[in-house]
């Protein structure tokens, strides 16, 4: 019984790792997440670790006053392992920035990463 318990053990966690191989996850942003910024950023990179097609992008700009939701434009369907968007930006405040892309393997993938700018 105590084998069957550590197979059984032993191939979910290798089942879930390929698993996670198998889709397209962020590799890196820019900005970096969380980042601080003295000024607004001229572009977003979104970098992944395989090629994915971006499906959707959603910018959210807040200040202590109020927050705006934007739809980034996508440049393109093709499936890419980088994207340059060049948004409309708000000036100061903070930035939530969500994405949604299909993988190589047909899942769906998704994240977000926020980044402020101070005066």
């Amino acid at each position: 019984m105590k084998i069957k318990t550590i197979l059984l053990g032993g191939l979910t966690v290798l089942f879930s790792t390929f698993a996670s191989l198998a889709h397209s996850p962020m590799k890196s942003t820019s900005p970096e997440n969380e980042a601080m910024l003295d000024a607004e950023p001229e572009m977003l990179h979104l970098n992944f670790a395989k090629p994915a097609r971006v499906l959707k992008v959603v910018m959210t700009h807040s200040t202590a006053d109020a927050s705006h939701e934007t739809r980034v434009e996508i440049p393109t369907k093709d499936a890419v392992e980088e994207m340059h968007l060049t948004p409309e930006f708000m000036g100061e405040g903070t930035y939530k920035v969500e994405w949604r892309a299909l993988g190589e393997d047909g899942h769906v993938i998704k994240g977000d990463f926020t980044f402020d700018v101070a005066g």
